[in-house]
């Protein structure tokens, strides 16, 4: 063996050493498949896409029930189910709550675009509203002692604070009086009947791209009613408070960012009337 060759053995023994001395990177920690996270999540949000329009359904036949179970059961589940499960997974049950920030869902025929979301913040928003409110009575005698149709309307006005959790879902809160429509119901005789009230709502929102959007909301209107009866004879008055199932559809615009205006259509199941509704335009400002 030459000289050289002995000369440059250790070299690279100790070359040898240190590279099996030398600490090897770790090794990356394997990302759990979302599939495998819970494997309830998926069964369960394609259960809630059935359930979710027989909700709608059960609320429209059966009012006097459903706004009882939705505000008493529902709503009072949703935080429980967040502490149990997770917000992230109620976001992939919940059919309202589609997308994240690299989403883009096509609906088919590319009639509509959900576009991603911007802003996931939960975000506050506050306005008002005007409107024409219209009250039909066809039995009058539910009412009063009368022995004539009642139909009228009167301006309304409405003011509201929300929080929208992402763009598909928010909760309302509202004062909403519905004005003071009165109507000839007998010879000199006039019916006056003065509504107003407090509603909390739930807010579905699909947007159709950056300006544009379609809405609808289910509440409880929890309400104050006078009746007021005037005639040649004096003035008799009648003072309730009662509870009704309203639902709410509609369009909107959003302007520079911040502004959101809403032209709304609402129905309002009031007791011992004929047919009861609103249609407001709205405006609101997100904080």
């Amino acid at each position: 063996m030459s000289v050289d060759a002995a000369q440059k053995l250790p070299v690279n023994d100790t070359r040898r050493h240190s590279a099996r001395s030398a600490p090897r990177p770790a090794a990356r920690a394997k990302a759990v498949p979302r599939d495998l996270d819970a494997w309830w999540v998926e069964p369960l949000g394609l259960a809630a896409q059935a359930v979710f329009p027989a909700l709608i359904l059960f609320a429209v036949l059966v009012p006097w029930l459903a706004g009882r179970v939705f505000w008493t059961v529902a709503v009072a589940s949703l935080p429980l189910f967040f502490v149990v499960a997770g917000y992230h997974r109620w976001r992939r049950i919940c059919p309202l709550a589609v997308g994240d920030d690299q989403t883009l869902v096509t609906v088919n025929l590319e009639l509509v675009h959900w576009m991603p979301i911007k802003d996931s913040r939960w975000q506050v928003y506050a306005g008002g509203g005007v409107g024409s409110y219209n009250l039909d009575i066809d039995d009058v005698d539910d009412v009063t002692t009368t022995i004539d149709r009642y139909s009228s309307d009167d301006t309304a006005w409405k003011a509201f604070i929300g929080w929208r959790m992402n763009p598909y879902l928010a909760f309302e809160a509202a004062y909403v009086n519905l004005g003071s429509p009165d109507d000839i119901i007998a010879p000199d005789t006039r019916l006056t009947v003065e509504t107003d009230g407090f509603a909390p709502y739930v807010v579905g929102t699909l947007p159709i791209g950056d300006w544009f959007e379609v809405f609808a909301k289910a509440g409880y209107y929890w309400y104050d009613v006078t009746a007021r009866v005037s005639s040649p004879l004096g003035v008799a008055r009648d003072s309730t408070s009662d509870e009704a199932f309203t639902w709410t559809a509609g369009l909107g615009v959003n302007l520079f960012e911040h502004v959101n205006l809403r032209l709304e259509y609402e129905q309002i199941d009031i007791k011992d009337t004929s047919d009861s509704n609103a249609l407001w335009l709205t405006g609101a400002y997100r904080f």
